[in-house]
């Protein structure tokens, strides 16, 4: 009885590859060879070694990106003149207080 416990738990614990880290150049140099005329993306998978899968998900992410509108790189220069309460002084004084109590009274 020890004897096949210890090769099943041999035999269950297998060293796991670390993952690869592929940089976003790379990714990018995958996805544009997909785009060539004549290539398929399993020929390109297989010409830099990563699973088609992967390539279709990084194809996916690159058309959304690219549907996506750009961000504005635009910004409006905005000037404040006045200080608010002086703006809300100058609005109110051409009214009269009976103007004013007219329109309380709505």
């Amino acid at each position: 009885m020890q004897q096949s416990l210890s090769v099943a738990e041999d035999s269950a614990v297998k060293q796991r590859r670390p993952y690869k880290r592929i940089s976003l150049e790379h990714k990018l140099a995958v996805v544009r060879a997909t785009f060539e005329p004549g290539m398929s993306v399993s020929r390109v998978a297989r010409r830099f070694d990563v699973n088609a899968n992967l390539v279709f998900r990084w194809r996916k992410i690159y058309a959304e990106e690219a549907a996506r509108p750009p961000a504005p790189t635009n910004f409006v220069a905005v000037e404040i003149v006045k200080p608010v309460a002086t703006a809300v002084r100058l609005l109110q004084s051409p009214l009269d207080k009976s103007t004013l109590l007219a329109y309380s009274e709505l």
